[in-house]
């Protein structure tokens, strides 16, 4: 912005009047400004640590400390610091000690309650002589230790409160005790020695400690200030405790470096009075967790299993009426086995329909109350799915069980270690024998395992056998493989912990069985047990629907008539009148309800034999929609989503593109299928209402008739054509996708392309004769291009490589479809070549015998190259074609080699058998090299096994410069960790256009940012001649921009184009949408506001933004509201200029000079016709003839708004504006009309002229 220029205008006007008026409008400019510097001298903020500095060294203190230690009080809310003070004078150590004793002796009998009484009280004590250190060393007020002492207080008083984290709070409390024991001895030392490092350790400490009290607190209060109330224990524990765990993690990381730095600093100033403290320093220092460790685990935890139970189980919950289920826990049966002492089994069992999922949930959440945080008793479950196989393998439930049961250790066992190099490092797949015999060593750090078996009955007859076998039998466990080695490992078992197991299923024969042998509690649920659960479910879903209107009762006599009926029938089964209601909902009058209420079906069978009548009684292309439906759903090798059902029960005949397809609604699909079916929600999953369907649909279907509608060879058939149909659809006419965004895009506009891709080869492989509609369907998808008289696809013809082929593949190598992150890991922009025999090499088809017998399809005679085959992971092909002396580096026709597509896909038994056979590691080619592209993947155990066989650390290659900055981009900690210890160069190369630091900053991996710079990154590199605190602060990262300015960050270095960092942060809060506190926590660290020769001053590009909330922020930190920029603008005159007359309100509050600054807001507001603004300043006393607004506003054309036809014309801005300075008496009228003639503004021209003024009047 710059000054406007009266008299260059008047030059300006003066040289139009001589033109006509179509010279004037082509030669209209859109603004007239002229650059003012204003070379009188300006006062600048003085900086105010420099002025506090000064302060503190008058009075003799050490100044560096005393600020050290009030940057970490400065990060405290006003509200936090009253709260804090005041503990300190409200509640004293004696009222807190006494409150732990009570609390001891309360829950004495609880094991899982542990006395703290005696470590609370030495945590005090030495948190007083701490700060008795510090105060001494600084001489400082006793602000700086009444606040964090009156902070430890109310952590401890709250504690107490929440019996459930007792033991965890009180734990890392204690922590600090271990810290402060040896810190408060050289504490003392401050007033004689003066070293740096050990005064700034014992600052960051001090804000350490703040920092826990702070963030402690916030999980019990809420930012009203009353403490917070949870529903379920399991939630508030993920979503307030679990952050603060990690969030502690860090804290013990930044002490263990400080308290190191403190050990180095202390040896070297001899503090020779303190030899017993620096050696139990030194002690302290060599036994905190090892990094490599924590990392470790996490990587562990992230590959043991995929299962997701806590998903199902968050699920159940939310359908669970309040004060349900709570009858199974009052069982003098469940509290038996519940409260013995040794191991024990509970089997719970019901008819179905009755609310079974729900009582475990009820039972995972209880157990989960008493025991959540005790790290000596370990909880897991399983949710056992009848559609979703991977939910029934035992081997999965029992690598879930490990799951969980880690998460209750900070570190992982020697066993579980040796487990996690075996397989996962060697990529191998473990047996159910080793998963069982880790699962039993695992019980063994444990003083009790609660598990949680929910839907046994809904897995195959097998695999309810094998799972028993694991969880049931713990003397036969612990018998297995003493002496005896499982089959493919070395681990051996352990005696184990109570093991307490409950399972929850129907009363099948063979679990019932199983369950006697066993000698268990057996608990039936009987009708009485769930008739109260049952009265509360009708009683709430009938109120619930009569209010959203489904239901059509208005009468208290009707409904109560519904709820005694559907209570009356329910015989113990919550879907019996979860089913009656919805027959019930769909009568339209109080009389039609009467008349179903007396006719509604009695238990599950009649009902679904209803069900299945209306089905066979509708008209024939819903009938045969409805049995296309249930072969679908049934027969899918994974459960569909209602938007891929939609597509696939549409493709019936080819189609060009989507758009053809004869898609049905959700709701009439829904409706077809007589309610058998029901859209889970949010998955959009498509499940049976039961299990118990699909015996009733396979008892009942041959009777009626109809015994072809679950017939499974005629579902594959089918399904294999409605794949193949699909993936014939135009999506494949210009090949693969050549980027990440095009291929979601793919995915997202045809939502069964993904199974089609995925699952073709395995419906075709199920069908067991020839069918002759999908040979001839597959013949034309691999053919590609028509070809005239050909019977069939090439498949000998490498040179025909087929694009839409290669399309089909480029998706199958997709893992994770539906989220943009997963699509962008799996995407290879070319893919291989691929031929018609690709095809059948890379998927099931190969075994299928009937399509090269009775198809007469041949075998094809050329081999697939090496390079689709290292794709595929097909190993068998692999070592054929490097038998046949096919050359191991040969490269495609994009430069590649076949270990490179090993790596990309994670194929390690490929790539070790290609680095065996003296594949080239460093082959670059245009994609990148071997080590490039598995870092930026995440193949941990590829990676090392390229840098085993001397792959170059930093070699060139890759879009991202090298596989430093690929593992950066990918979020990829571990391998970082392994790059850094084989000597990866961290700084950017000129072939890199950023750095690692940059690149792992845009990521958000706060985690990598620390080992970067722990590593010896420079804080300060540019790249973009931007720095990595540049990068922080665009990318709204709160938590790395802390970091940075932790490690030194330069906060106030400039950019060309950007300004300084805080102006970035200020640009990101635009119209008050963007957060302050970025641009605070700079603030805070003293970031420079004021301007220069090369930047305006903060205030002014806040007001420019439109933030008020930053205005104020700035003002707060004593920015100087009448500062003048280089180009003469102050902020007042920015707020003049945009408009903004509540900034511009605050800025007269807080000191803006009107008198200097008033008349250049008002000119610039006239000029932008700001009718608002300008009133306001006229009516705040600027003279309305000061200044040449008037002038100005004419200057300026403004486009007419589109008003509705009928309705008068509207003024414009310009033209309001120009009328209320004439109405106030501007004297520039007639130099006005001049410069409206001048610029053509012909309607303002008009307002002159009907107030009588003349184009030739005289100035």
């Amino acid at each position: 912005m710059s000054k406007l220029d009266y008299g260059q205008l008047q030059k300006f006007i003066q040289q139009r009047t001589e033109l006509g008026p179509e010279d004037r409008t082509a030669s209209r400019p859109k603004t007239v400004r002229k650059s003012a510097k204003t070379n009188e001298p300006r006062e600048r903020l003085k900086d105010h640590h420099s002025e506090d500095v000064a302060n503190l060294e008058k009075k003799g203190r050490n100044a560096a400390f005393d600020l050290a230690l009030k940057s970490h009080l400065a990060k405290l809310s006003e509200k936090e610091r009253m709260e804090f003070g005041n503990a300190f004078h409200e509640i004293t150590d004696v009222t807190i000690l006494q409150m732990v004793k009570d609390f001891d002796e309360e829950h004495n009998k609880k094991s899982f309650i542990h006395k703290r009484l005696e470590p609370v009280g030495k945590l005090l004590r030495l948190l007083d002589q701490f700060m008795q250190g510090v105060a001494i060393g600084i001489q400082s007020q006793p602000e700086i230790s009444s606040i964090v002492v009156g902070a430890v207080r109310i952590v401890i008083d709250l504690a107490v409160r929440f019996v459930t984290f007792w033991n965890k709070l009180s734990d890392m409390l204690c922590q600090f005790s271990k810290w402060l024991n040896i810190l408060q001895q050289l504490s003392t030392t401050c007033r004689d020695k003066c070293n740096g490092i050990l005064q700034e350790a014992l600052a960051n400490v001090y804000g350490d400690l703040l920092d826990f009290c702070v963030r402690s607190r916030s999980i019990f209060v809420g930012a009203n200030g009353h403490l917070r109330k949870y529903n379920n224990l399991r939630v508030f524990i993920r979503v307030q405790w679990n952050g603060f765990e990690e969030h502690f993690g860090g804290i013990e990381a930044r002490v263990t470096k400080n308290l190191h730095n403190v050990h180095l600093a202390a040896q070297a100033d001899s503090l020779d009075d303190q030899k017993d403290a620096l050696k139990k320093l030194g002690d302290l220092v060599k036994i905190v967790t090892d990094r490599n460790a924590i990392d470790e685990r996490t990587n562990f935890l992230e590959w043991v299993s995929k299962i997701h139970y806590e998903e199902i189980h968050d699920e159940i919950i939310e359908k669970t009426h309040l004060g349900t289920t709570e009858w199974l826990i009052r069982k003098e049966l469940f509290q038996e086995w519940f409260n013995s002492s040794s191991s024990s089994t509970l089997w719970c069992h019901g008819k179905p329909g009755s609310g079974k999922s729900v009582l475990a949930a009820n039972v995972i959440d209880y157990i989960s109350t008493q025991y959540a945080l005790s790290d000596d008793i370990g909880i897991a479950y399983a949710y056992c799915n009848f559609q979703d196989t991977a939910t029934q393998d035992p081997r999965n439930v029992i690598l879930s069980f490990i799951k969980q049961l880690s998460w209750k250790r900070n570190e992982l066992s020697e066993s579980l270690r040796g487990f996690f190099k075996a397989y996962h490092g060697d990529a191998r797949t473990s047996n159910l024998a080793t998963c069982k015999a880790q699962f039993w060593n695992l019980t063994e750090l444990f003083k009790e395992v609660y598990i949680i078996v929910d839907g046994l009955d809904e897995c195959q007859e097998d695999a309810r056998g094998r799972t028993l076998e694991l969880i049931l039998d713990p003397s036969k466990g612990r018998e297995y493989n003493k002496g005896e080695k499982t089959r493919d490992s070395d681990f051996e078992l352990t005696q184990g912990a109570a093991l307490k197991t409950i399972v929850i299923s129907r009363n099948e024969a063979d679990i019932a069985k199983r369950f006697k042998e066993h000698a268990a509690f057996i608990l039936r649920i009987e009708n009485e047990d769930v008739a109260p659960d049952i009265t509360a479910f009708v009683q709430g879903e009938t109120e619930s629907r009569i209010h959203k209107g489904n239901l059509r009762i208005y009468s208290q006599t009707l409904k109560e008539k519904v709820i005694e009926k559907l209570i009356a029938e329910a015989d113990g089964m919550f879907l019996v009148p979860k089913l009656q209601l919805k027959t019930i909902c769909e009568e339209k009058t109080e009389r039609d309800v009467e008349q179903v209420l007396g006719n509604l079906p009695q238990g599950l069978d009649e009902y679904y034999a209803r069900m299945l009548h209306r089905i066979n009684t509708q008209a024939a292309s819903l009938k045969a929609l409805a049995f296309r439906c249930f072969r679908f759903v049934l027969y899918a090798s994974r459960p569909l989503r209602i938007e891929e059902l939609r597509d696939a029960l549409a493709m019936t005949a080819p189609v060009a593109n989507r758009k053809e397809l004869n898609l049905y609604r959700e709701a009439d699909i829904l409706d077809a299928c007589g309610g058998f079916f029901i859209v889970e929600r949010p998955s959009s999953i498509v499940r049976p209402i039961h299990i118990t369907i699909w015996s009733f649909l396979e008892n009942n279907f041959g009777d009626m008739n109809n015994e072809r509608v679950l017939n499974r060879a005629k579902a594959q058939e089918e399904f294999a054509i409605a794949c193949i149909l699909y993936l014939q659809i135009e999506f494949r006419k210009d090949g693969p996708c050549q980027d990440p965004q095009q291929l979601h895009q793919t995915i997202q506009s045809n939502p069964f392309l993904f199974y089609a891709a995925q699952n073709f080869d395995y419906h075709i492989a199920q069908i067991p004769s020839i069918h002759l509609g999908i040979v001839q369907s597959f013949n034309k998808l691999l053919a590609g291009p028509e070809r005239p008289g050909d019977e069939g696809p090439d498949f000998d013809r490498p040179d025909r490589a087929n694009r839409a082929i290669a399309a089909i593949l480029q998706i199958r190598l997709l893992r994770n479809p539906f989220d943009p992150e997963g699509i962008r890991d799996g995407f290879d922009r070319n893919c291989y070549a691929v031929t018609a025999a690709t095809m059948l090499y890379v998927t099931q088809l190969q075994g299928v015998r009937w399509l090269t017998r009775e198809a007469r399809w041949p075998i094809p005679q050329a081999m697939p190259s090496i390079h689709s085959a290292a794709a595929a992971g097909r190993k068998e092909i692999l070592i054929e074609l490097l038998d046949k002396a096919v050359d191991v580096n040969a490269e495609d026709k994009y430069g590649v080699q076949p270990l490179y597509y090993a790596c990309r896909y994670g194929h390690y038994a490929l790539a070790l058998i290609l680095v065996s056979r003296k594949a080239n590691v460093n082959h670059v080619s245009s994609k990148g090299h071997a080590l490039y592209i598995a870092c930026s993947k995440g193949y941990s155990t590829i990676v090392q096994l390229l840098l085993r066989n001397d792959a170059e650390v930093n070699l060139p290659g890759g879009p991202f410069g090298n596989a430093l900055v690929a593992a950066c981009n990918g979020g990829r900690l571990e391998i970082v960790r392994l790059l850094l210890s084989h000597k990866s160069v961290i700084e950017r190369s000129p072939l890199q256009r950023f750095s690692a630091l940059h690149e792992a900053i845009l990521r958000g991996q706060k985690q990598i940012v620390t080992l970067l710079l722990e590593n010896g990154a420079d804080v300060n590199e540019t790249a973009m001649e931007k720095t990595a605190l540049f990068v922080a602060v665009e990318s709204q990262k709160e938590d790395i921009v802390r970091l940075l300015i932790d490690k030194k960050a330069d906060i106030n270095v400039y950019h060309p184009t950007d300004a300084t960092v805080l102006h970035v942060a200020i640009r990101k809060s635009r119209n008050g949408q963007g957060e302050t506190k970025i641009a605070e926590l700079l603030l805070r660290n003293g970031t420079i506001v004021h301007g220069s020769k090369n930047w305006n001053p903060a205030l002014h590009a806040a007001v420019e933004v439109g933030s008020m909330d930053m205005v104020q922020l700035l003002l707060r930190y004593n920015a100087d509201i009448n500062e003048v920029a280089e180009d003469g603008a102050t902020a007042f005159s920015i707020a003049g200029r945009e408009g903004l007359t509540k900034i511009g309100q605050v800025l007269i509050g807080n000191g803006a000079n009107l008198e200097e600054q008033g008349i250049e807001a008002l000119t610039w507001a006239a000029k932008g016709g700001h009718v608002g603004m300008v009133r306001w300043l006229l009516d705040i006393g600027v003279d309305v003839s000061a200044g040449h607004g008037l002038v100005f506003a004419a200057t300026t054309v403004m486009a007419e708004e589109i008003q509705p036809e009928g309705e008068p014309r509207r003024k414009t801005r310009i033209e309001e504006t120009v009328e209320l300075l004439l109405d106030r008496g501007s004297i520039h009228g007639p130099e006005a009309l001049k410069a409206a003639i001048a610029f053509d503004n012909k309607r303002v021209v008009e307002i002159f002229r009907e107030r009588g003024f003349e184009e030739d009047a005289e100035e």
